[in-house]
């Protein structure tokens, strides 16, 4: 398929036809990933029908809840973009939305329902109800969504709106957030380039899903969305941001004014900030939990356990199943499970009883720790600086010794060795 240009403004690229130039349109407009079956759906819902037998355009009706038929396609776009954004730290085929970011996506209250009808119509996603068969979670307004698997496998394409110039806008909706993070946020950019480049090339090296490249992309050209957020979550305090999702293939490509940016990041870090939770609490722990921690060998325990055929790909994957079946959840039959109460056995005597707990969870204690060393520590010399959970990123390369010099503190303060790594 060829690049196909709509009326006003939008055109549609399959990923194998995007140029150089067609990434330009990205510092000017609006550019999303989706599905060239996705598309044509899209184009082609509010069109008559022509009856070849009768000679007559067959008008079925339908049309979209907006007159500006390219802002309804857009509206539609930036939640599929969300989807898919998210969708990744969910079921794969479930994703749940609470009510005000639908609607911040489609208009607003009462114009929502079409568009969701209109979706569902689509085979894209679909509303459906939650496992006690209520259509809102309690106590908070979200709903649950079915994506559709033919939506999910769509062959890839780019799609861009040019001449969509808006400016800037920042929601923050979080309290203590420093000047300049939220200025960062509002303001920093990407090569998109050299993202799109390097997102194509891990792909093909490491061999991983095309579900799984459009998730990256899009975690890249939701940067072209003028309205950029920073939001933190009640319990444990954790900051969320516009570059929250965006792989860290594409983070290498950052920058805020012609500023590129140095970051900084625990090694091991789960696995320590759990050394932290237990030694402050006075809970059992093995010293050998403790040791291969600080010598950041801890997931090398696990390799053997992989399926990974991929070299570079083994210790993502063995970070994803201890993630799942430990430190974020708590599955006694899994493997890695098994291997830690081998290997750990105090430390997970210790691990049962803070799962017992009705009280707390550990993956709340554990973030609320993250959020606690990362959250209060403020480049002095960088103008531009952000966090992402258990790293920090800053343009002047003066504050280095200062940051890593509080992050020690924090570990060091209970006894604990914590290396660092510097890029």
């Amino acid at each position: 398929m060829s690049k196909v240009k709509q009326k006003n403004r939008l055109i549609i690229i399959p990923l194998s036809k995007v140029t150089d130039i067609d990434l330009e349109g990205a510092k000017s407009g609006r550019v999303w990933v989706s599905g060239l079956s996705t598309m044509r759906k899209l184009m082609d819902y509010d069109l008559d029908e022509f009856d070849s037998f009768t000679g007559l355009n067959i008008k079925y009706g339908k049309k979209y809840p907006l007159k500006d038929k390219i802002k309804a396609v857009a509206n539609i776009l930036d939640l599929l973009a969300y989807v898919d954004i998210n969708r990744n730290r969910q079921e794969r085929d479930r994703i749940t939305i609470s009510v005000k970011v639908i609607h911040s996506f489609l208009t607003n209250s009462k114009k929502y329902i079409d568009y969701l009808k209109i979706i569902s119509e689509m085979r894209l996603i679909t509303n459906i109800p939650h496992e006690d068969n209520t259509w809102y979670i309690k106590g908070a307004k979200s709903k649950l969504f079915y994506v559709h698997e033919e939506y999910v496998n769509d062959h890839p394409c780019l799609v861009i709106l040019k001449g969509e110039k808006k400016n800037m806008e920042i929601d923050v909706s979080a309290d203590n957030i420093p000047k300049k993070f939220i200025n960062t946020i509002k303001n920093i950019d990407i090569d998109y380039e050299l993202a799109f480049k390097a997102e194509l090339d891990y792909h093909q090296k490491f061999k991983t899903t095309i579900s799984s490249l459009k998730c990256r992309l899009a975690a890249i050209f939701n940067l072209t969305n003028k309205n950029r957020y920073i939001s933190k979550s009640e319990k444990v305090h954790r900051i969320f941001h516009s570059l929250s999702n965006l792989s860290k293939v594409s983070r290498q490509f950052i920058y805020v004014k012609g500023s590129s940016f140095h970051n900084i990041d625990v090694k091991n870090s789960q696995p320590l900030i759990l050394v932290y939770y237990l030694v402050k609490n006075k809970m059992s722990i093995d010293d050998n939990y403790i040791k291969n921690c600080e010598d950041c060998i801890f997931y090398e325990q696990f390799y053997d356990l992989s399926k990974q055929k991929i070299k570079g790909k083994i210790r993502d994957d063995v970070k994803k199943k201890i993630y799942s079946s430990i430190f974020f959840g708590f599955n006694t039959k899994s493997k890695v499970n098994q291997r830690f109460k081998t290997l750990y056995p105090l430390t997970y005597s210790s691990l049962e009883q803070i799962v017992k707990s009705k009280n707390m969870t550990l993956s709340g204690e554990l973030q609320r720790i993250e959020a606690d060393i990362f959250n209060t520590i403020i480049p002095v010399e960088s103008k531009w600086y952000f966090t992402l959970f258990d790293a920090l990123y800053f343009t002047d390369i003066e504050d280095r010794v200062d940051i890593e010099t509080k992050i020690f503190n924090k570990f060091n303060k209970l006894g604990i060795r914590v290396t660092t790594e510097f890029s």
